[in-house]
């Protein structure tokens, strides 16, 4: 039975048993939530703290493609091929390839790594380490990712005679190449896919937001820009956030609702906008700024996508070049890969995903509770305990 129906179920058979409890439960989480709101007008102000890595890597000499792999593990691709490293002990754990690695990505569930030398794509197991697939293409190899809907990957090769990106399905189970090629579309582009929907966004550098549909195979202008792209990011929401050249604003655009979403997050002044990434849960964009008018310092920024407003901020001595900012999938640390080395940074978890003051209050919360259950005698079984526990912890939802 599910968790929620059975917890319903055992709530309503014992209603009158815990009619007291119950009562006093909600009475008690009104009245907290009311606290709450009159409190949190003050706590509107906070002072900028200084960002200080939990760890360091050694283990990381090169400035190359970085990302999480796991929450444990890292994906580095370097002119060697690829590169699993273990966080926890700094090393090298696991050598994927032989060859050049230029372009490498993940499998959405993080069993498979692609990449490519320019001219052939290889497929690996991560786990045995085995080659899988491999082709050879006729036309340079840009960039790739796996079709997060079937067994196959899209491929970005670039025709220099014509100027021309060709995109191109490649089907793992075979190398039959009929009936693959995609779009063509004039210069370079970027492109990704929204992680919910049969839908690749290509994004021109200089022109429109293009939408390829996956299963009817149809593509068609979503969009004209009036800037030229620097950065596109997609969330695990599907939420598009694109910056522009002069590094002032970053743009909003959600083709999720009905009506397009088209909204900006401005620099602070004195500040432009380095790198950004989207954090792996709720509708949280990080990103990370240099300071004009302060030699040595950046600062990031945690922005609320709902209210394009901050929720939280610290700032970094290092004013290195940032090649890369990627979040653990976890959520709980995130790491910048600089110019002469690698560090990984812990997230302000709480203030992020709750609101101020969560840490102080929910064990207060919990208190609380198992004082009414003592108070009304009541036995109550661990997975109401637990239930009761989330419903004061959504209190603090942003």
């Amino acid at each position: 039975m599910d968790e929620k129906l059975f917890v319903l179920t055992y709530l309503g058979e014992n209603l009158m048993k815990y009619k007291q409890f119950l009562l006093s439960f909600a009475y008690f989480c009104v009245v907290i939530q009311l606290f709450y709101a009159m409190e949190e007008k003050s706590n509107s102000l906070q002072m900028i703290q200084q960002l200080i890595p939990i760890k360091q890597l050694t283990s990381i000499t090169h400035r190359n493609y970085i990302r999480y792999l796991t929450d444990d593990t890292l994906m580095m691709r370097n002119e060697r091929g690829c590169s699993i490293i273990n966080i926890t002990e700094d090393k090298d754990v696991v050598k994927i390839g032989t060859g050049s690695c230029f372009y490498a990505v993940k499998s959405q569930d993080g069993k498979k790594i692609a990449l490519s030398d320019h001219e052939t794509i290889q497929i690996y197991d991560v786990q045995t380490n085995i080659l899988e697939w491999e082709k050879k293409e006729k036309l340079p190899i840009c960039s790739f990712v796996f079709n997060p809907l079937d067994n196959n990957i899209i491929l970005r090769l670039y025709d220099a005679t014509k100027h021309n990106s060709i995109f191109v399905r490649r089907n793992l189970k075979n190398n039959d190449d009929k009936k693959n090629d995609i779009i063509t579309c004039h210069g370079h582009m970027h492109f990704k896919f929204h992680p919910k929907k049969p839908i690749m966004y290509v994004v021109e550098i200089v022109g429109s937001i293009w939408e390829y549909n996956l299963l009817h195979r149809t593509i068609g202008q979503k969009m004209a820009l009036d800037y030229s792209p620097n950065g596109f990011k997609i969330s695990h929401e599907g939420t598009i956030a694109l910056g522009e050249q002069s590094r002032n604003f970053i743009f909003i655009i959600d083709f999720n609702v009905d009506t397009i979403m088209h909204r900006s997050l401005k620099s602070v002044e004195n500040e432009r906008f380095l790198t950004m990434s989207f954090y792996p849960r709720g509708s949280v964009l990080a990103t990370i700024s240099k300071l004009l008018n302060i030699s040595g310092k950046n600062i990031i920024r945690y922005w609320d996508l709902k209210t394009l407003k901050f929720m939280h901020e610290s700032y970094m001595t290092d004013c290195n070049i940032i090649w890369n900012f990627s979040f653990s999938p976890h959520g709980k640390e995130f790491l910048l890969v600089f110019d002469n080395k690698s560090e990984i940074y812990s997230v302000p978890f709480v203030e992020i995903i709750y609101k101020e003051g969560t840490k102080e209050k929910f064990p207060y919360l919990l208190f609380v509770i198992k004082k009414l259950i003592e108070q009304d005698n009541q036995t109550i079984q661990k997975d109401i305990e637990r239930l009761l526990a989330n419903i004061c912890l959504t209190l603090f939802r942003r």
